[in-house]
């Protein structure tokens, strides 16, 4: 059989008919395998309360949020934007993790401006102070729930992420396959994002109501400053803060209330002098900058040493709002928010309020 040229894809091949035919077979094969993995990997997720956190926010309308919150679960915990929704008018998200590592949330970040161009991005810096050098299961979760693409590629291709749970942490499906794929056992639903608004119903604009209380005492010790750490840290912090300086977005640094409201005192002023010198859209609120009006009572409003409840996250929430509101007030007036957008806010607002009386 004589060969002839043949075209694919602004390609040319020299080949036979009968290869030529086995190229485009062996290419639509691959084609229909990788959907294949794709749409399994999608549907097979680990089930928890923050993995519906992207399909919220992915079905906002564009443009339409003005600040969005970040970091660690203390965001998540602790700042309410249906109450800030209520207090101030703008629309803000908690797209957050538990123990966010600053590395992902950087990718967090550059996802998340995909559909939306907030006026504000706030950041928790919990993690500036932590000693872990690779990311243990919960943190690598936050990567599994990320949206497929080039930045869940590269935070799961990160230094912190073992080469060996590189796949897991791209392809979940692997890691949860014994609860889906046994023969004749039906698939729990529980493990099917398209059940998340049923299963997970105490999450709101990305904040987690948590009701219980846990008496706590103050704990006024301070952490001890590591200079090696704090460098390590920044430089990931750096990252984010370049990124958000390139949308021409204002940045607020928090350290969200805890029993230890002076665990971070002396990374807080470090985290100040290194700013300065290079950014001019940076802004901070810290505990001995809320904690006198906060008043929190240590014995009925924090679910245990480290996140408010929701009675504690409310109070929060609203302190939270007017700071943003006295300080960025100018960019706020820009917002885009649409009709539909705060339909949705009010409606989300509206469920808060009928969970949070059920919960009573």
């Amino acid at each position: 059989m004589e060969n002839e040229i043949f075209q694919l894809g602004g390609v040319l091949f020299y080949m036979n008919r009968k290869n030529a035919f086995r190229l485009v077979a062996g290419i639509i094969f691959l084609c229909f395998l990788c959907l294949g993995i794709f749409l399994a990997n999608a549907a097979v997720r680990p089930n928890e309360d923050r993995d519906g956190i992207w399909v919220t926010y992915r079905s906002l309308d564009s443009n339409s949020i003005d600040v969005l919150c970040t970091g660690s679960s203390k965001i998540h915990a602790n700042v309410n934007p249906l109450i800030m929704w209520r207090e101030h008018g703008f629309t803000s998200y908690d797209i957050s993790g538990s123990s966010m590592d600053l590395n992902t949330m950087y990718y967090y970040l550059r996802e998340a401006f995909k559909t939306q161009t907030p006026k504000v991005v706030v950041i928790d810096i919990l993690l500036m102070g932590d000693k872990r050098t690779s990311l243990d299961d919960i943190q690598k979760r936050n990567i599994m729930i990320m949206p497929f693409g080039a930045n869940k590629f590269a935070a799961a291709m990160s230094e912190n992420v073992f080469p060996a749970d590189r796949e897991k942490v791209l392809f979940p499906m692997e890691q949860f396959h014994s609860r889906v794929l046994i023969p004749g056992q039906v698939v729990s639903t529980g493990y099917l994002n398209k059940t998340f608004a049923q299963e997970s119903n105490n999450v709101f604009m990305g904040y987690r109501y948590l009701g219980s209380a846990m008496p706590c005492e103050l704990n006024e010790q301070i952490q001890k400053y590591d200079d090696q750490l704090f460098d390590r840290h920044f430089l990931e912090l750096k990252r984010s803060l370049d990124f958000l300086a390139a949308q021409d977005c204002q940045v607020l640094l928090v350290n969200t209330p805890s029993s230890s409201p002076n665990n971070l005192f002396f990374y807080e002023n470090e985290l100040e002098k290194r700013i300065a010198k290079s950014y001019k859209n940076v802004s901070y609120y810290w505990p001995r900058m809320y904690r006198q009006p906060l008043n929190l009572d240590y014995a009925t409003e924090l679910l245990d040493s480290g996140h408010l409840n929701n009675k504690g996250a409310g109070k929060f929430s609203k302190l939270l709002g007017n700071h943003i509101d006295f300080l960025f007030s100018q960019e706020l007036k820009k917002s885009h928010t649409t009709r539909a957008t705060a339909n949705k806010f009010q409606a989300d607002y509206n469920r808060y309020y009928a969970y949070s009386i059920r919960q009573m």
